[in-house]
């Protein structure tokens, strides 16, 4: 199986895995974030959302990018926000995306932010 299949299988399960270094992410991530606020963010690795939910509140516009269209489809059932975009490729293939000026870049986002509000 290749590797965006396996995280299309795994987005249905995703959220409800336990998984320490992803949540522990989140913690730290949050934690040096705090306070500050971003014109424009690039997430890439939104994978379902998880973090995308709190870093759309920290900027006016957001773009979402990951290579796995059923994370992709479950982060944007999660989050209902108008200043994020969503993106669907692979990074590791030529890309390119409009106004690509940002703040701030996350790679491999994923976090529970649900347990740390």
């Amino acid at each position: 199986m290749n590797v965006e299949r396996a995280y299309d299988r795994w987005a249905e399960s995703y959220d409800s895995m336990v998984n320490k270094t992803r949540d522990l992410d989140l913690v730290a991530t949050a934690k040096n974030l705090e306070g500050m606020s971003f014109h424009s963010i690039l997430e890439i690795g939104c994978g379902t959302g998880k973090n995308t939910q709190w870093l759309c509140r920290k900027c006016s516009r957001l773009v979402a990018v990951d290579f796995s269209e059923a994370m992709m489809a479950s982060a944007m059932r999660k989050v209902a926000s108008e200043n994020v975009e969503w993106n669907i490729f692979d990074i590791s293939s030529p890309w390119s995306i409009q106004g690509a000026d940002f703040d701030l870049i996350t790679i491999g986002c994923g976090s529970s932010h649900q347990d740390h509000q």
